[in-house]
Parts: C-alpha cells; structure tokens; sequence
C-alpha cells in the first residue's frame, strides 16, 4: 500500500513561518510536520510514499530524500500548478 502526501501548497496562513520554508517543513517537538506523517504512517504498515511537491519543493526534497533514513521509500510529482486547489495534485498522482 502506497501513501499519498500533498505538500504544495505555500503556506500562506502561517505568515512569516512559511516565507522561505514551506509548511510541510514546520517543526513541531523536534520533528517537521512531513515526517511525523511519514512515520506515523510507517507504524500503521505504509513503507510506500508519493509526495506530491509544489511550491518550495526543493526543500522538502533535499530534507527527505529517498526516504532511507525513514526506512521508507519515497517518489516525488512536481505540481507546477501549486496556488490551485489540492484535486489538481491529486491528479498529477493518478498513475502512480
């Protein structure tokens, strides 16, 4: 089973937090919101991830990578289209 993340959007109700990090990378106890999902995601049995990035992408790939360190395996789709609505992501995930 595969788990799909959409990390596209900019954040833009969380002001300054999200001016040069994108909402996905937020911290919170130690941990960015991205990762708590994926390792919570992880216990339940998912070792399978598409992410679909947008906006600041690039940080949230260099901070994930692979997924090794996870011990998962992650897969990125580039949604170019990241002001609009979360069913545009979804879609560019379709055949994966």
């Amino acid at each position: 089973m595969k788990a799909l993340i959409l990390a596209t959007g900019d954040g833009g109700r969380l002001g300054n937090l999200t001016k040069n990090k994108p909402k996905p990378l937020i911290k919170l106890l130690g941990l960015s919101l991205i990762e708590r999902v994926i390792l919570t995601a992880k216990q339940a049995g998912i070792k399978e991830f598409v992410i679909v990035v947008g906006c600041l992408g690039g940080k949230i790939k260099a901070k994930l990578g692979t997924g090794d360190r996870y011990g998962v395996e992650i897969n990125y789709i580039e949604n170019n289209d990241c002001q609009k609505e979360n069913g545009i992501s979804v879609l560019k995930a379709k055949d994966c």
